[in-house]
């Protein structure tokens, strides 16, 4: 599309295009002069229209120079935001939308082979009902594996039960739950071989997996004082506030999981019937929640005085160019630690504090209520009342009433 068109022509189309997608007029003014330095750098090449060639052999050039010159530890920042500008540069040259992140390659590069492979395992993992919301981390943990198979100088065909050990250590300083559920990717990624005649052995139920007890752990509750004060530092003056406000109700309030208020549709609310109806994301199962008052007038201030203007029909955005959904919990974890900091709630490593556990304070708030489990699992979409029993661990008074009296049980022999 942009074969015959002449450097200076291109970048006048890509700047109006960052400016349609709502760029700001400081970051337009970033991209304007590393494109200076592109049109600098095709001038001694020789080249009169840009290409992805032209901008990577640009980037590597400069991040050598940065580098030669000394400069490495003070021009970091500044070596990313150029490769950032040349990697938005090619998207646009081939068509495709800006993304919000774009990572620099690391040490250890795949194959495209492997690159397919893994591709093929995603999508193979998604046509088997896995649920959308995972694909991320699937792809995530499989690509740190190959990338071990990469260091380590393993031939993919020969992969078999003596390199079980080494796998186990790509994620042996992660928590016991994570380690648990990547090993459970790695049983799938040796099957999923197996079967495309990769490996001629399938060893899957050869890796050994570690026990978790799932009720072992006591889920991380909010005391009501402290969820007060952290709603009551929210600046609603601001768009990000009113956005901020919706993503704590809605799951403080309601139970919603983070990556059901990602993916939370305009579409979703039915005004009418003061109602909320959405799919899961986890378990693909329908769900309809009352639109709590409360909720309702947060969402209406958001849509009228906060959301930018964008094409998503999501209704939490992030309000940085290209206004699109978050793609993980981490930003909703960032907005409750910002807030409590603000707030003066002191966090604990042994308390968690992510987006999860205003879920779990609902269903704590819910039992000390009498509410019953059937109607609390309901509520937070879980497909058994058995999965609510956990909460009854932070029901300290509750627990107390239920405890035997220790002489009263050595009388009675």
């Amino acid at each position: 599309m942009y074969e015959k068109l002449p450097i200076g022509e291109f970048f006048e189309m890509y700047f109006a295009a960052l400016e349609n997608d709502g760029y700001g007029e400081g970051i337009i003014s970033t991209r304007k002069r590393h494109c200076c330095l592109i049109v600098e750098f095709a001038r001694k090449c020789g080249d009169k229209m840009y290409s992805p060639t032209l901008g990577q052999t640009f980037w590597e050039t400069y991040s050598k120079r940065q580098e030669l010159e000394g400069f490495a530890l003070r021009t970091e920042t500044d070596t990313n935001r150029v490769f950032r500008t040349v990697s938005m540069l090619n998207d646009f040259y081939q068509g495709a939308a800006f993304k919000r992140l774009y990572l620099k390659p690391q040490n250890t590069v795949l194959s495209d082979r492997l690159i397919k492979l893994s591709n093929d395992f995603i999508s193979h993992l998604a046509d088997k009902g896995f649920a959308k919301s995972s694909m991320g981390v699937f792809k995530r943990v499989t690509k740190r594996y190959l990338e071990y198979i990469v260091q380590e100088n393993i031939s993919l065909d020969e992969l078999g039960v003596r390199n079980i050990e080494g796998l186990l250590t790509v994620f042996q300083e992660s928590k016991p739950v994570t380690v648990k559920k990547n090993v459970q990717v790695l049983k799938h990624l040796v099957r999923f071989l197996h079967e495309k005649r990769v490996i001629a052995f399938d060893f899957s139920e050869q890796i050994p997996c570690p026990r978790i007890y799932r009720k072992s752990n006591i889920p991380s509750v909010w005391p009501a004082d402290d969820l007060a004060r952290i709603f009551s530092v929210i600046d609603l003056d601001t768009p990000i506030g009113k956005r901020n406000k919706i993503i704590l109700l809605l799951a403080s309030r309601l139970g919603l999981r983070g990556s059901d208020i990602r993916s939370l549709r305009l579409s979703d609310i039915d005004w009418e019937n003061d109602a909320i109806n959405f799919i899961q994301s986890k378990t693909l199962v329908p769900i309809t929640l009352p639109l709590l008052p409360e909720v309702g007038e947060a969402i209406i201030d958001y849509l009228r005085y906060g959301r930018p203007v964008s094409k998503s029909r999501e209704i939490i955005l992030r309000h940085n160019a290209p206004f699109e959904p978050f793609e993980s919990n981490t930003g909703f974890n960032n907005i409750i630690i910002r807030c409590a900091n603000k707030a003066g709630v002191k966090l604990t490593s042994e308390r968690k504090h992510g987006l999860h556990s205003l879920r779990h304070t609902l269903a704590s708030d819910l039992l000390a209520y009498n509410v019953p489990p059937s109607t609390i699992a309901g509520l937070l979409g879980h497909t058994s009342s058995e999965n609510v029993s956990i909460y009854l661990k932070t029901q300290d008074d509750a627990l107390r009433e239920c405890s035997l009296d220790i002489g009263e049980v050595v009388d009675n022999g």
